[in-house]
Parts: C-alpha cells; structure tokens; sequence
C-alpha cells in the first residue's frame, strides 16, 4: 500500500471512529479532513469530563459494557519525560484467548482511544483539541473509494486468537498527520492491554481522556475515578515494573523493541542511575557560552543551588556540570532543572533513581589496577574483560610498540600510559601527550576486532601519544596528524594496503586535491595517510620525513603553507604533486578494498549516528587521563553504559557487520548493514532480520544471560553470554515453530 494510501486509510478509521463515538448520523462528505473531528460523546458524564493524570491509577465499576475485554476496571498512564514515552495499561474485566472479529466492515468494530493534551488546562475549553491521537482499532475495510467514507456493512464473523484482535494502530497529530503506530500488548493472564508510545513534547503534566468503544449501540467506557494520590515524597518508590534487576539480567520483554533517544540533557554515569552515584551533567546546545560560567539547578523545585559549568563548542556545544548531585540520599522518581540568570540555558532532566543494591555487582568492588609492561603501563579496572585479557591486551600492545619504533626508526622515549574503558568511547580511543585511553568490552561494537584491530589501534594511538606531526604540522594538520597515525599503523582500523585503498577512495568518486578536506572520518584519515604513501612510494621515505619536517624552521605562529612545503622539499608544485597523485591512483587497482571501503564509511556512519542518537559518550571522559579517566569518583562513568536489550541487539549488529567486513563476507555485512540502518533511523526492530537479534537478546534475558557475541545460521545461534560479568559462556538457542528457544 503506498503511503498516501495508507494515510487516507488511517484519516478514514479515525473519522469512522469519532463518528461513532459521537452517536451522530454520517455527515456528507467525500473528502475527510486532515484534521480530526472533535469527539462529541453522547452524554456528559462525570467519568467523560475527567482528565486522566499521569502516575495516578483509577478505578471503574466491572459490568458497564458486555464485552468483557472493553469493560475497563482499572486504568494507569506512566509518563518518562527523558524518552518522551507513553505508557497506558487497561485492566480489563476479562481478556480471553480467542475472539469474535468481522462481525461488522467498513466500521471500527472494537476501539481503545486515547486523546493526549500537552497542556491540560485547554481540556475543559469549548473548542478543545487533542495534540496527539492513539488508537487501537479492529475494522475491516473495503478498499476506501477515492476518499470517501464507507457504508457500514455487514462483516463474516471469524474466531481468532486474541493476539490477532487488533488491524491498526495509530498516532496521529492534531493535524492528522499519521505519526506512526504504539507498541501494544495483550496479556490475557493478568487481564491487561499495555499501550507504550513516543509522543513528542511530552511531560508529566500532560492530561489525557481515555475510551474503550463497541460499535453495537455504540457504547463506551470510561475510567471513574482516581483511587491512588498523587505523592509529594521527593523519594517516592518507583512501580515494580520500572525497577531494573541485577546487570546480569537485565529486564527483557517485547515493551522494550525501540531504542530510547538520548535528550538534550544527558547525565553520567548512566542511563541507569542508582543511590549513591554522583551525577555529572551535559546539555547539548546552540547557544555560545563562556568557557566557564554560573548555573543554577534546582531538585523538584527546591530552592536552586548555584555551580560552575564548562562550555565546548565542537560539532555542537556541550555544557557540562561535572559531579553535581549526589543521589545517595534519593530514590525514585526526580526532576532536576538547570538555567542561567539570562535564559540562554533552561533545561530540565527527569531520572529514576534505583535502590543502591541493584547496582551490577562488579561495579561495586570495582577498582583501578595497575599493570607495567615492556611498552606501556596499564591501568584498568577489576572485574571487567580487560582485566581478564590483560595479557592478551599487554601481548600485543608490546608488538605494536616494537612495530611503531621500527616504522619510525627510533625508540619510545617513556613508556605509554594505557587507560582501559570498559565502554565503548567514540571510535574506540583517544591519545596524546604520553597517554593513550582505549575501550575493550565483551560487547565491542567498534572498528577494531581482535589482534589485528589492537595492535592497529595501538600504533595509531602511539603516534598522538608520541606526538609526531604536532610540533610541524604547517597548515596540513589532518596531512601531518591523522594521516601518519593511519600510515604508521598501516591502516586505519585494521592492516590495510593504503594504494589500493586510495584507489578505492578515488574509483568511489570521493577524491579532492590534496589541500582539501574530505568531511567524513573513515575517508579523511585515508585521504591525508595515501597523500604520505604516495611520497614514500614515488620519491622514498627520506622524503617523505622532510615534507614532514619542512616546518621546522618556521616560528609556531607562522605555519609553512602545505604548497611551500611540497616545493621546497619535492621540488614541485602543488598542482603538479596532486596531478601526479591522481596519475598513481588510476594506475592502482582497488581489487576488494572497493567494496571494503564503501561498507566500512556506511556502517561507520551508521555506528556514530547509533551513538550520537541513542547511546552518546561521556564527554567528561575525553582529554587529559587524570583529569578524566582516572579519577576515583568518575569509575562508575568508565563501566555504565546502555544495556536495554534494544541496545545491546543494535551493538550485536554493527558488531558482526564489521566482523564480516573484515573477513571479506561482503554480501553479509550488505545485509547487516540494510537492517542497521533501517533500525537506527527508525528506532524500531521491525526489519525481520533486526527483528532475530532482539528476539534472541530477549531469549537470553528471559534465561537470566546478557549476550555479548552472537552468531546466527538460519533457524539457530550460537551466543557468548554472561550472568557474572566478566565471566562468559556459550548458550545455543533454536528457533521451533517461530520462537527463538535456550537449548538444554
């Protein structure tokens, strides 16, 4: 069905629907309006007028309607104003396992309405709209006539299974503007429907008006009354299905299918917070600030307390107020606002904050250990994959140091500090000044795999912590900097033939003279490192060490122009050095890096805008390790990351798309990378294939395992899993009659 098809579909179910509640005679129309109707129910009642509040639970007299999965006797609506999420859950009086359906078409037969008002106080106005639409329907349609509304006609009765009840499912805006479908569940076992969806705007404040409707009559039901307070405790217990559990077993159910988008405000360590964590917070902005500046934060409209911010501006500005409350003494649900004197900042973050004891075990003993090797000294923290694989790790930083000095023809002055992250951190590692800092988990999504990616990784990261090209970089700092970190290490992410692959990036069409910059990251790092293998390659190493060097003599703050530099040491000119450039790429054949080339900048991409998105880095991380890393208090920020079973089926895929790039299986990683991209720019696991992952993910949970690898082959998997991380073990899983299953 295409698009403009389904949307009038969607105009003409949720017309039908309002008709029918309204108890009004068809109006004559053949062209619905993009905007829908105004619900007029029969009677005023008392249940009618009601508005619906959030974090109240409300109570209705069992027997008010005949069929027993549309008689509401209980209602709640829980609001996370973080993710914007909406979740409703009707306690029915009686949800069976089959249903009647079809007894009528061209007519919505069953019905549970919700009208969402961002702002209550416009409810009770005349002329009142909702902002947003939800609606579960049952309603059998002849193919719409242009647009015309159908007659009701008589339907072919069928019995089906009650999780076959439902044919749409809508939110749609005031505009009538389809916006997609909620997450809807059927529990016939404890009698309940649970509605979850992501309204955009949403608070706690919101107001609601909610409706079960039968076509025959037409009847509604409505909620009567509150029967539960609303509590002003600022430590007010979190309802039993928001507790998370111990880390090594997660909650897992099909409620959790979406990835949660990150807010403006983000808090570390996160985005689980427990009592006892000191949270440091980062607002993503537009506006400019100060380097430092006041800020005020006030918890659940106490009275503010003044601190200090910080503000960056990269990509976007990032203001951050580093350890700025303390939640040993809170539990529950809070807000927290931040604004300054001038309005420029005014933001607000609501959080949960879990009981202390659920804290993943090995995050409580964590602590920093250290270890010295030939190379390198190494600092990492107990009861993570590093500490277990420190040898391992050691192993081949020790060969990629000894690689480096014979590349360089010289040796490491002082060994290296190392500091390990058991979390994924951008790219993978960062370096500089005699420091490297590297991410090494069991779940390891990032572009470096196995020895071959460490061992890449860590002589990249050795030339920024050596600091060669910085002090004469001239006015080519990607040319001098990230070019001979990729050229030292002989590749990017993994041993890579840099002509071939330079052919590649030019056969692909992505080639830009060499004073230019190429603004994505896989190609950038390769643009600048085949400007330096085609010296080496055309006029020998000797060379390429005085284009390097060709700034020596010129003060600082003055930088030797990248022209002058090819002349005074080549002896040409610019013009001529990128002619001749483009002439050695032609003449190099791409073979397999023209495919290697084109998934790695897709899935990369892919990868940074999962993060970006969904799961964003602690920036508080990034810099100088004592400042960051190292210290004692900011441990928890080194360990926590997402693990929603969302995150951890999206990381699973990214992860083996790599792994398939690297063993040349081309047309796997394609595939991965299809299903990637429609999940990262949906946030929803419909794409069959994403849909596997996270019913495997959701298998293992259920059995008390977070998968950290997982290999499927048709209708079984193999996963490497742990309970007690940073113990693992194997679980093999199997698909019988469309369910993923543990096998004995």
């Amino acid at each position: 069905m295409s698009s403009k098809n389904r949307l009038n579909l969607h105009v003409f179910c949720l017309v039908a629907l309002l008709i029918l509640v309204s108890c009004t005679s068809v109006p004559e129309t053949t062209s619905p309006t993009s905007t829908p109707p105004q619900t007029q129910p029969a009677a005023t009642s008392t249940a009618e007028s009601l508005i619906i509040q959030a974090g109240l639970r409300y109570n209705d007299p069992a027997g008010d309607m005949e069929v027993s999965f549309l008689d509401m006797v209980g209602l709640q609506t829980t609001v996370n104003e973080e993710a914007e999420l909406l979740e409703v859950t009707f306690q029915m009086r009686d949800i069976p396992e089959t249903v009647t359906r079809r007894q009528i078409k061209n007519q919505v037969e069953y019905a549970w309405e919700i009208h969402v008002f961002l702002d209550p106080s416009k409810m009770n106005t005349t002329d009142a709209q909702p902002d947003y639409f939800l609606s579960l329907m049952t309603v059998q349609t002849d193919p719409p006539s242009g647009q015309e509304i159908l007659t009701p006609e008589p339907g072919e009765p069928e019995t089906v299974s009650i999780d076959r009840l439902w044919d749409m499912r809508l939110i749609n805006n005031q505009q009538g503007d389809f916006l997609g479908e909620p997450e809807a569940f059927i529990d016939s076992d404890l009698d309940t429907i649970t509605l979850r969806a992501h309204i955009p705007g949403l608070s706690s404040n919101a107001g609601f008006r909610i409706a079960t409707v039968y076509y025959d009559g037409p009847v509604m039901d409505r909620p009567d009354n509150a029967v539960v307070s609303a509590s002003t405790n600022l430590s007010t217990p979190l309802p039993e299905s928001t507790q998370a559990p111990q880390a090594s077993s997660p909650p897992a159910t099909n409620d959790d299918m979406q990835l949660i988008p990150a807010r403006a405000v983000r808090a570390y360590p996160g985005p689980e917070h427990y009592a006892g964590d000191v949270l440091t917070f980062e607002i993503q902005t537009s506006n400019g600030f100060e380097e430092t500046f006041p800020v005020s934060m006030s918890l659940d409209d106490l009275e503010p307390t003044e601190l200090q911010a910080t503000f960056t501006y990269g990509f976007t500005g990032v203001v951050q107020i580093p350890l700025a409350l303390d939640t040993t003494n809170l539990s529950g649900r809070h807000t927290v606002k931040f604004a300054t004197a001038d309005g420029s900042l005014n933001e607000t973050y609501s959080f949960d904050v879990l009981p202390a004891e659920q804290r993943p075990a090995n995050e409580t003993s964590a602590v920093w250990i250290v270890k010295e090797t030939e190379c390198c000294i190494f600092h990492y923290v107990s009861e993570t994959a590093a500490a277990r694989d420190i040898d391992f790790i050691a192993k081949n930083f020790d060969q990629a140091a000894r690689d480096f000095e014979s590349v360089m023809g010289t040796e490491i002055p002082s060994k290296m500090d190392v500091h390990i992250l058991d979390r994924i951190w951008g790219n993978g590692g960062f370096g500089g000044g005699g420091e490297l800092v590297i991410s090494y988990t069991d779940r390891y999504y990032g572009p470096t795999m196995g020895s071959a990616g460490l061992q890449t990784l860590a002589r990249h990261e050795f030339s920024h912590a050596a600091n060669v090209g910085v002090d004469n970089a001239g006015d080519g700092l990607e040319f001098n900097y990230e070019g001979l970190a990729v050229y030292v290490a002989g590749g990017h992410y993994k041993p890579e033939p840099l002509a071939q692959r330079g052919a590649a990036l030019y056969d692909l069409g992505h080639y830009v003279p060499v004073d230019q910059f190429i603004p994505q990251h896989e190609l950038s790092y390769l643009h600048a490192a085949v400007i330096l293998t085609y010296i080496d390659e055309t006029y020998g190493q000797d060379k390429l060490w005085q284009v390097l060097s060709a700034d020596d003599d010129t003060p600082d703050e003055q930088f030797i122009s990248l022209g002058d530099a090819i002349q005074s040491t080549l002896g040409i000119s610019l013009r001529d050095f990128d002619q001749g450039l483009q002439a050695w790429l032609e003449r190099n054949e791409p073979g397999e890096q023209l495919d290697d080339l084109r998934l790695t900048i897709e899935l990369q991409d892919l990868r940074r805008q999962y993060q970006d998105t969904y799961s964003p880095p602690p920036n508080i991380l990034f810099g100088q390790a004592a400042d960051g890393v190292a210290r004692p208090e900011l441990l928890p920020v080194v360990m926590r990351e997402a693990r929603a079973p969302s995150n951890i089926a999206i990381e699973l895929m990214i992860g083996n798309a790599q792994r398939a790039i690297i063993a040349g299986a081309y047309s796997e990683a394609e595939e991965l990378i299809k299903s990637i991209k429609e999940v990262v720019t949906t946030g929803d696991f419909e794409d069959p294939l994403a849909k596997e992952y996270f019913e495997i993910v959701v298998t293992a949970a259920d059995a008390g395992y977070e998968v950290l690898t997982l290999n499927i082959q048709n209708s079984h998997g193999t996963a490497q899993v742990t309970n007690n991380p940073p113990e693992t073990t194997v679980l093999e899983v199997q698909k019988l009659n469309g369910i993923w299953q543990v096998q004995p």
